[in-house]
């Protein structure tokens, strides 16, 4: 998935973004800013709850991971929206990251260290899971047509 070319969803449906200051209060304001973007789209309380655990972990790891708790940088949150459809565009201004250097945390030699749940988390909520600019944009998918 991508939220840029050709196919993009920006072609059609509702577009809307918002933006967090990398600080630990930004993260109240995630369920809010969500159910605000969402609303047209009725979601059933499941579809929804994995959209917010989703792009909690993927603002999380921007904040945390990526900003590392610099108030002065942002992470921008973009959404596109169409009747099948719902794209999550999360950037942070950190330096990225190698996705493929993070542990699987279902190996057993990992279960009890930190690091690699969010997007373990991602990646089995989402629909289409993919990681940009060196890992400091993640682009989150859900299908909504079959609810």
């Amino acid at each position: 998935m991508s939220l840029e070319g050709s196919k993009s969803p920006y072609n059609s449906g509702s577009v809307g973004n918002f933006q967090l200051e990398s600080t630990q209060d930004s993260f109240s304001s995630i369920e809010n800013d969500l159910k605000d973007l969402i609303k047209p789209y009725n979601l059933n309380q499941e579809k929804f709850g994995e959209i917010l655990i989703s792009l909690t972990e993927a603002i999380t790891n921007a904040v945390r991971h990526g900003n590392k708790f610099d108030a002065s940088k942002l992470v921008d949150v973009e959404f596109v929206g169409n009747a099948s459809r719902l794209y999550f565009k999360i950037s942070d201004e950190g330096a990225g990251f190698d996705v493929e250097d993070i542990p699987d945390p279902t190996q057993e030699e990992n279960l009890l260290s930190c690091g690699g749940r969010g997007v373990y988390i991602m990646r089995a909520l989402a629909d289409g899971c993919s990681f940009k600019n060196n890992g400091s944009t993640v682009e989150l998918e859900f299908d909504i047509d079959s609810i």
